[in-house]
């Protein structure tokens, strides 16, 4: 202090002198003065005083001048100060920047003061205060200390020195340890450090401490940390301890002596000085350590002998072995404890080195047959066991059994169980019940294999089994076929062998034995030799026919049965067919047959087939053979044997090869011959005839033709010649003519005649444009019918001509490159395209280059821009020659000259030229600028809110489209995250405040701002902004040093100095003055004082009352101030008590106690000893000792001095009983305190003995019954234990199986072994059920025994027999043959009967079905045969329905008939279908067939159906019916002598009658003959005859009707046969076909049917008219028919014109036809006439508006004209005639309505028919109900349609017209009729056309009185519909 006041003093006193020297002398200028000069003493600033401060002032005068000017001199001055004018003549002294007293304590500053002219200087003075801104600083550092771990409290550790270089209490320096901890102590003036509590090197080993110098500045402290390392020095007094606890290893059991399993390792306690140590089995361990040797060196236990897992000692312990290790400090002076004990457990693994075994090498047993399954088999000697073991571990010791016979799986048997863990009993159970079958084998040997399942040897062992079988009689006698047939001759004589039947029973004994015998309706006919079965005949057939007659049955069905001994019987049949003998010989049905065939065709043209008939049987006497015999010298022909059918042999045949003797026809001999022995035959005679045809196909010289030409070629050259020629012989099927026939394409033709080839008129062979190659396909054409062509390829290649220019395909070309695109770059390749195929481009820039900058202006640098890009001559390439610079040139343009230099002469240059457009883009090469300099200043006060703006920074970019610049804040130091530039101010540059900030954290942040244009990539700028922080009071005390936690000794005296806290404010004055105090939690044992915060204790202490207080303390500031106005931290100091060994240990019971079982091995636990002491760490260590002196039993136990476990030291074996020993607890304080108590052990006895079942023996079965209630007895298990106590007590219970679930069906007692039942058992559904009982004892550990128990269930008479309706088909069908008794039918024996035995036998009844026949069958009750008594006749019943019961009753014969009900499964319905014999003949249905042929019909055309008229009631084969006709014909006697053939034949199979000639047109008359139909064997015949007439289509009559031809064919011999009955004609009808209307098109809904009639009294045909006039006759009885069958109407098959007979009527009707022809004319003139009139009103025509050609002249026009039309037949006009009809033309008139389709049905009242209407160039309007009006009146609510709409378009404009047509939606009920009334002069239209008759005015009315019943029939005149 007196040092300050001296300098201040000196400083004041060279103020004044050098104020003094200042002065001047007055001038005229008068020098300014200052004045009020207040730096005459020095400015005294604290060093930490802000830039910015105005410290002082200048004032100054001068008379002269108005303004002064200020200055400080020197450079070092003006970086310290700075003057800022505060008037014209006065400054601001303001500090420039911060000061630094500990730099520079003084500065001197020159100040002067000018008027222009005139300048004076004042010296002043600038003094630092010094304030505390330097921390302490440690020296020497890093500190390292060492102390040994048995040190005393108290000893020296280390010392530590800091220095500061701030004056007074800042400079003071105070240490501070600041880690928490209880050990050491630091002074807190001198910085030593000190020892305080017991340091143990094995807990730690160093230690590091945070010491902290803190200075006594004022307002504030500063401090400084570092750390302090002290290593502890190890000291000996401390046991081994083992490392890497526990110790477990594992060995496998084949290891090699030697083998090192595990190595202990042990260190002395005392790693700092550490003592070796040794190793040692600890002893009692020797009968386990026997397996192993130590190395007392290296702790490394090894394999001392062989190890066998398997053997019992090691398997006993399940291959574990635990035994102890001692280990021992090797060392001359002991101190403390130098041994330790760890446990070792090693595991012996296992190896599969076993295998598994059986206990046996041969089993032999026996099974009765047909032993149901899961029954085991019984070994012999009885109580034999089936061992297995392998005593492997784990997977090793798992094995399954399989059953093999010959090294294939073997399924007659199973194992059970099928796998084994290590051991088990295996039962061999039957798995294949119908294996067991003793008449197919009487025993098995086999293989049952033992083998390992996961292990990779997979060892196996193996074991022979014998079982036999034996036998039961089970089998009923076989016969080796299902059914005999054998054929002998029907005139076989007596005692003749007809077949022997083999039956077997595969049974031994009496019960193989076999009798046979006969039976059926003519078993009589036969004798069976009963021991033999050898079948004969019993009757002299030879010389009675009648016996065996194949005419009166073929075929004979016998039953053979076979019975054994044992009375069972089976059953087969015997089929006996007798042969016929060969008698009739074969019968062509023609003498002679035509066929035609044309020279190339493949086939005739029809088949020609021979046909001949043997009433012989077959095979082979009626079997017919065809030849030919004849006629065919070439083999030109064949003929199929078998049918008869005449085909080429080789085809095809040559017209022009025939002899020309031949005419062009071969005729055949044919013969027919049977192949009987004795074989007869007939021979018949074909004549074929061949037509010649143009067969010559044209064919062409030269395969193909080639030829070349250039595309220039001119029109009318040559290019080649084509020639073919043609191999007919005749003209014109050999000429030839030429014609292209495609790929010419207009530009080449041909000569038809020479055939040259010739390029068109016209033509463009321009490559380029019509391609290089043309494929003519060129024909030549012979003139032949059908003409044949042959063709040819021309192939003509058109070669290039190099004669076009190049072309740019892109022009011009437009490109954008950077301009940062490097010299020689490849910018684009503009490349011309010419279609010559010699076509070579080269390319170059022209040097009218161009190029303009960004502003659009011309760029004059001529030479830069030639130099900026070139192009490769060959490729079109451009490149970039020299540097781009979109500043100098931002476009150019280039133009590219291309020549083709490979270009023909004399062709002109063939040149082009190309523009291309090159435009640099800017490339980022400038970075934003910050304006107007990188450096912003600002400030914030610290209590601103956030967002307000703090400054703002700009910057700009020179660059083009980069005029966004982006700014960012580098977030460089923690204090920049303060502030931001928000996404708003992000291109704006306001900086806003992000976060508050604290003046007393930081008084100035500098941050970073970058701008970042918006180029690619962007180019970046930085600025730095200098940020002051301003201050406010806003500052709490923090506490400097505070520690947290205390450590004290708990016997210290009052009045110790504790420790001391300190805390400093930030804030200045009287803000950051801190005083301290105690709020809670001393007790009164501490205070501090107030000002320096030490603490003191002021009571004694103690530990274990109290081991810890907590105190909480406060430092406040602001101590003069009401609370209100202070500031206060609170602090929590934790004091922690050390402490002092006081306290003697306490065990934590009273009573100590344990039980250990006499068998434990040696280091078993027992119990373990506890005690707690109140003192901690050494004094409160407990160790556990045994009391030696106190009787302990010595070698029984020992004690774990660490942990307080007891554990058995010795063996126990006998040792039962109680026991007491006294164990001491010592702490290891100083001096140690101690404590006794008693331990109480019992040494207990083990459960060693296992369980053992006695009762039942090994594989035995238990027999109960079935159905038995839950909870029946079943069986009592009986065990045995020799343990006593719970050991001894034996429980039971069944092993629970996953997947057999036999043991849930039953329980077992667990204390009395009683099995019971658990549910009802059903043997049907199991019978045999196999448990596993287990007995246990409940020692522990537990023992148990198993044993496996069969249960098998007798049968009781619980089950009904069924049948299964669910897969037998019901009814169930069986088959016999018709007209035969006592015969055999089926075996019925169909029920099924779960139970066995004799619950199980069935008996069968009839008791119901068919009443009549029920009687006709006969049933055995037992074998369920089913036998026919009665002859069937299958024609009267096909089928009859028997009811079959099934029963166990079998005693009498049920009498009441019952009805079959499905859901009774005891009774079956049985179907006996009769199978059919030939015992009916065909029938026709008729006996006189009529039929019509025309004189034009065809060669083979169809006339008559027979078939449709024939029937046979038989069925099948018996029903094939053959037609014939049986010669002579009848001819009428204009046709006798007209035929040389048969004019008709028939098929044979299909009954069609064919005419067999062609008929003349001069035939007239009628030809009869008689058919005949026969079915197969015997052959029953039917004969009826046949009348055809020759017709004229004119004598024939169509009628209309509506209905298909399916359906009218169905009626029509009905409908004939009705017409012939009311008209007196026989009425034939000869064709049916589908009506056609009048435009020729088909009308499905109609038919055509055409009939033709005969006068009965001459049998000649009825002309048409006679026809027609019979059916107007009879008018009124043919209503009714055609309307049933809906006749529309009838009329002339042929509308023909009316001609006269006479020759001289020709003359007059030839004169007539040309009035008629004038009068015509002039009728066309008139309707002309007419029609330019009426043209307006026609096109407005309605839907009933017609038109004709004449009054009434063609009342024809249409079909259907006829005055027969009759109610509901469909029938429409009033007039007929024959007069031909003038059609009229719809298309040239162009006005017609039809109306479709009337349905075919009548429909309900409620439907609806829409009836399209089509309409021709008009609306045509339909009207609605109740309505009448004229045509072309104008009618409201008229629906109108027209084609262009289609019914769709209601707005579709009527061009015709002029109106508008709505959509057209008529709806017409089924009671409503339609009248079309026409006038004058009722015109008539069919139902399918409605033609326009012109001049006729007509109504459409809807009807709606029509009677409902009617169908929908649109009518005329109110009389006839349509």
């Amino acid at each position: 202090m007196p040092s300050i006041v001296i300098q201040k003093m000196l400083l004041l006193f060279l103020g004044i002198i050098s104020q003094e020297r200042g002065v001047e002398a007055a001038t005229s200028n008068e020098s300014p003065q200052f004045i009020e000069w207040n730096l005459a003493s020095p400015l005294w600033v604290e060093e930490d005083t802000p830039a910015g401060t105005v410290i002082g002032q200048l004032k100054a005068t001068d008379v002269d001048s108005e303004v002064l000017y200020f200055d400080v001199m020197g450079d070092v001055a003006k970086e310290i100060v700075e003057l800022v004018r505060n008037g014209d003549k006065q400054m601001n002294i303001t500090l420039k920047t911060k000061l630094d007293r500990e730099v520079a304590p003084d500065h001197t500053i020159v100040y002067q003061v000018s008027d222009g002219a005139n300048r004076v200087a004042k010296t002043g003075f600038l003094y630092a205060l010094d304030v505390n801104d330097n921390p302490p600083t440690f020296q020497n550092l890093p500190y390292r200390a060492e102390i040994p771990e048995n040190s005393p409290i108290g000893a020296l550790v280390y010392k530590v020195h800091a220095t500061d270089p701030d004056l007074g209490h800042s400079g003071l320096v105070s240490y501070l340890i600041t880690t928490p901890q209880g050990l050491f102590h630091i002074n807190q003036a001198d910085g030593e450090v000190t020892l305080t509590g017991n340091l143990d090197y094995e807990h730690d080993k160093f230690y590091q401490l945070e010491l902290t110098a803190s200075d006594n500045g004022d307002p504030r402290s500063l401090n400084s940390t570092t750390d302090l390392i002290i290593n502890v020095l190890d000291v000996q007094d401390t046991p081994p301890s083992f490392i890497n606890l526990p110790y477990m290893a594992d060995v496998y059991e084949n290891a090699t002596v030697g083998t090192s399993v595990i190595q202990i390792f042990a260190l002395d306690g005392d790693r700092g000085i550490p003592n070796e140590v040794n190793y040692s089995f600890v002893p009692g361990d020797e009968d386990v350590t026997k397996y192993f040797s130590l190395d007392s060196k290296t702790g490394i236990i090894s394999v001392a002998t062989t190890l066998d897992r398997e053997q019992q000692d090691i398997l006993s312990s399940s291959g574990v072995l635990d035994f102890s290790i001692l280990t021992q400090e090797i060392t001359d002076n002991p101190q403390g404890l130098t041994t330790a004990i760890a446990p070792v457990t090693i595991r012996i693994l296992d190896v599969n080195d076993e295998m598994p075994t059986f206990n046996q090498q041969l089993y032999v047993g026996t099974v009765l047959e047909n032993t149901q399954a899961r029954i085991p088999v019984t070994f012999n000697p009885e109580g034999t066991q089936l061992n297995v073991k392998d005593y492997d571990e784990g997977d090793n010791g798992k094995f399954e059994l399989q059953l093999e016979m010959n090294n294939e799986p073997f399924d007659v048997f199973e194992p059970y169980p099928g796998s084994v863990i290590h051991e088990a009993n295996i039962l061999l159970r039957v798995k294949n019940t119908t294996a067991l079958d003793y008449e197919k084998i009487t025993s098995y040997t086999f293989k049952i294999i033992a083998k390992e399942i996961f292990t990779t040897e997979r060892h196996s062992s193996s074991a022979l089994v014998t079982i036999s079988i034996e036998d039961m009689n089970d089998n009923w006698p076989m016969f080796n076929q299902p059914a005999y047939t054998v054929n002998i001759p029907e005139n076989t004589y007596n005692g003749t062998r007809v077949i022997q039947v083999t039956a077997t029973d595969a049974d031994s004994g009496l019960w193989g034995k076999i009798t046979y015998g006969l039976r059926g309706a003519m078993a009589n006919l036969f004798w069976i030799d009963p021991e033999q079965g050898i079948v004969s005949v019993n009757v002299d057939a030879d010389k009675d026919h009648s016996l065996l007659d194949r005419e009166k049955q073929e075929v004979l069905f016998l039953t053979v049965e076979a019975e054994d001994g044992g009375g069972l019987r089976s059953s087969s049949q015997l089929e006996i067919t007798l042969l016929d003998v060969n008698d009739n010989a074969p019968m062509i049905e023609r003498d002679q047959y035509e066929g035609y065939v044309k020279e190339n065709a493949m086939a005739l043209e029809r088949p020609l087939v021979i046909e001949a008939n043997d009433d012989d049987l077959g095979p082979l006497n009626n079997q017919i053979i065809y030849s030919i015999v004849n006629g065919n010298p070439y083999n030109n022909f064949t003929i199929d044997p078998a049918n008869g059918t005449i085909l080429l042999n080789r085809f095809p045949l040559n017209y022009e090869s025939m002899r020309p003797e031949d005419k062009g026809e071969f005729v055949l001999t044919i013969m027919a011959r049977d192949m009987g022995q004795n074989f007869l035959s007939s021979v018949c005679k074909v004549i074929i005839h061949v037509q010649d045809e143009n067969d010559e196909t044209p064919f062409f010289l030269s395969s193909g033709y080639y030829s070349q030409l250039p595309e220039n070629t001119t029109q009318g050259t040559s290019v080649i010649t084509v020639k073919a020629q043609d191999n007919d012989g005749t003209s014109p099927n050999n000429d030839v003519i030429y014609r292209i026939e495609s790929g010419a394409r207009d530009n080449f033709k041909i000569d038809s005649h020479s055939g040259l080839i010739q390029v068109e008129s016209g033509a463009n062979l321009d490559k380029d444009e019509s391609g290089y190659f043309y494929g003519l396909k060129v024909i030549a054409i012979d003139r032949g019918t059908p003409a044949l062509t042959g063709t040819v390829d021309v192939n003509i290649t058109i070669t290039d001509v190099n004669n076009k220019r190049p072309i740019f395909l892109i022009n011009p070309l437009s490109i954008s490159i950077s301009e940062s695109r490097p010299v020689n770059d490849v910018i684009a390749t503009y490349t011309a395209f010419d279609p010559d195929e010699t076509s070579q481009l080269r390319y170059l820039i022209l040097d009218d280059i161009t190029g303009t900058d960004e502003d659009g202006q011309n760029v004059d640098k001529v030479v830069y821009l030639k130099e900026l890009f070139s192009i490769q001559p060959e490729t079109g390439k451009i490149h970039i020659n020299s540097t781009l610079d979109r500043e100098v040139v931002q476009e150019i343009v280039l133009h590219i000259f291309v020549e083709d230099i490979m270009a023909d002469v004399p062709v002109p240059i063939q040149t082009a030229t190309g523009t291309v457009s090159i435009t640099l883009t800017d490339f980022n090469d400038n970075p934003p600028k910050f304006v107007p300099s990188d450096a912003y200043y600002a400030h914030v006060s610290e209590a601103s809110q956030t967002g307000v703006e703090v400054t703002r920074v700009e910057a700009v970019d020179a660059d083009k489209h980069t005029e966004n610049v982006r700014y960012d804040i580098k977030y460089d130091t923690l204090d920049s995250y303060s502030f931001e530039i928000t996404e708003y101010n992000r291109y704006t540059g306001v900086i806003t405040l992000r976060q508050a900030v604290d003046h007393e954290h930081t008084q100035f942040i500098n941050i970073t701002v970058e701008a970042s244009d918006s180029g690619s990539p962007p180019l970046q700028n930085a600025a730095k902004v200098h940020i002051e922080i301003e201050d406010i009071n806003d500052n709490s005390p923090e506490w400097q040093l505070f520690n947290e936690t205390v450590h004290i000794w708990e016997n210290v005296t009052a009045g110790t100095v504790l420790t001391r806290v300190w805390a400093t404010d930030l804030d200045s004055g009287e803000f950051g003055r801190v005083m301290y105090f105690i709020t809670s939690g001393d007790n009164g044992m501490f205070a501090v004082d107030n000002k320096t915060g030490i603490i003191k204790v002021t009571s004694l202490l103690d530990r274990e009352r109290m081991p810890s207080y907590v105190l909480t303390l406060e430092a406040r500031d602001n101590n003069l101030a009401p609370p209100t106005q202070q500031r206060k931290v609170p602090g929590i100091m934790q004091i922690i008590l050390r402490d002092v060994n006081d306290n003697v240990p306490q065990f934590t019971s009273s009573n100590y106690s344990g039980n250990v079982q006499e068998n434990v091995k040696v280091n078993t636990p027992v119990t373990t000893i506890s005690a707690t002491d109140a003192d901690i760490d050494l004094n409160g260590n407990i160790g556990y000792f045994i009391d030696d002196g106190a009787g302990n039993v010595t070698g029984f136990f020992s004690l774990n001095q660490f942990t307080g476990q007891v554990y058995v030291s010795g063996s126990l074996r006998g040792r039962h009983g109680n026991y007491v020993m006294v164990v001491l607890a010592k702490d290891n304080g100083n001096p140690p305190l101690y404590n006794s108590t008693e331990v109480h052990i019992a040494i207990e006895d083990v459960n060693d003995h296992t369980p053992i079942i006695y009762d039942p023996v090994i594989n035995q079965t238990i027999i109960i019954s079935e159905n038995m209630p839950p909870g029946s007895f079943v069986y009592t298990i009986q065990a045995s234990d020799d343990d006593t106590g719970n050991n001894g007590i034996v429980n039971f219970r069944l092993t629970e199986s996953g997947t057999i679930e036999d043991w849930k069906m039953f329980i077992i007692g667990t204390q009395s072994g009683n099995i019971t039942t658990a549910v009802v058992l059903d043997r049907e559904k199991q019978a045999v059920y196999t448990l596993e009982v287990v007995a246990y004892d409940l020692g522990i550990p537990q023992f148990e025994d198993r044993r496996t128990i069969t249960i098998t269930l007798q049968d009781v008479d619980d089950n009904p027999p069924l049948f299964d309706h669910k897969n037998l088909p019901i009814p169930y069908p069986v088959a016999v043959q018709e007209e035969i008794s006592y015969v055999y039918v089926a075996n019925l024996n169909l029920a099924k009967d779960p139970d066995s035995e004799g619950n199980a036998v069935i008996c069968y009844f009839i008791v119901g079905g068919d009443d009549r026949y029920i009687n006709s069958f006969y049933l055995n009750q037992t074998t369920g045969d089913l036998f026919l008594r009665d002859k069937i006749d299958r024609e009267v019943t096909p089928l009859v329905y028997l009811v079959i019961q099934a029963t166990h009753v079998c005693q009498g014969d049920p009498k009441t008939l019952v009805r079959y009900n499905e859901s009774d499964w005891s009774r079956l319905m049985v179907e006996v279908q009769l199978q059919d014999i030939n015992d009916n003949a065909p029938q026709f249905k008729k006996n006189w067939f009529t039929a019509g042929v025309t004189k034009d019909t065809q060669h083979g055309s169809e006339v008559l159906d027979l078939s449709a008229y024939a029937y046979d009631l038989d069925e099948g084969v018996n029903a094939e019916l053959m037609y014939s006709i049986n010669p002579p014909f009848r001819f009428s006697p204009d046709l006798q002598n007209k035929f040389d053939t048969p004019p008709f034949i028939v098929g044979k199979q299909d009954g069609i009658v064919y005419t067999n000639v062609y008929f003349q047109q001069d035939m007239q008359g009628y030809i009869e003959f008689e058919v005949a139909v026969k079915d197969p064997v015997p052959g029953h015949i039917t004969k009826a005859n046949v009348s055809i007439y020759l017709l004229t289509q004119e004598q024939r009559v169509k009628v209309i009707i509506l209905g298909t031809p399916d359906e009218v064919e169905g009626f029509k011999d009905i409908f004939a046969s009705f017409l012939s009955n009311i008209t007196g004609a026989i009425i034939n009808v000869d064709m049916i076909q589908t009506h056609e209307n009048s435009n020729g098109k088909p009308d499905p809904t109609k038919t055509d049917m055409f009939i033709h009639g005969i006068v009965p009294q001459t049998g000649m045909v009825m002309d048409t008219d006679q026809l027609i006039e019979l059916i107007d006759n009879n008018y009124a009885s043919l209503v009714e028919l055609f309307k049933k069958y809906n006749v529309i109407e009838v009329q002339p098959a042929v509308m023909v014109s009316a001609s006269s007979k006479e020759d001289d009527l020709q003359l007059a009707l030839i004169l007539v036809a040309v009035i008629l022809g004038i009068l015509l004319i002039i009728i066309i003139i008139v309707s002309c006439i007419c029609r330019r009139r009426d043209k307006k009103k026609l096109k407005a025509a309605t839907a009933a508006s017609f038109g004709t050609h004449d009054t009434g002249l063609n009342k024809l026009e249409m079909p259907g004209t006829n005055v027969h039309a009759y109610e509901g037949s469909r029938k429409q006009l009033n007039h007929r005639s024959s007069a031909p009809s003038s059609r009229y033309n719809p298309a040239q008139n162009g006005h017609i309505l039809s109306l479709n389709t009337v349905p075919k049905e009548p429909l309900s009242a409620q439907e609806t028919i829409q009836h399209k209407i089509s309409a021709h160039n008009s609306c045509s309007r339909l009207y609605k109900k109740n309505t009448n009006y004229k045509a072309n009146q104008k009618v409201p609510n008229t629906y109108y349609y027209t084609p262009e709409n289609n019914g769709n378009n209601p707005n579709a404009p009527d061009q015709y017209t002029g109106r508008r047509c709505s959509t057209f939606i008529p709806e017409i009920k089924k009671d409503t009729k339609v009248l079309i009334r026409c006038e004058p002069s009722q015109a008539h239209v069919s139902h399918d056309q409605l033609e326009s008759v012109r001049g006729v005015d007509c109504d459409l009315v809807i009807d709606p009185n029509t009677s409902k019943s009617d169908d929908l029939h649109p009518y005329i005149e109110g009389q006839t519909t349509f």
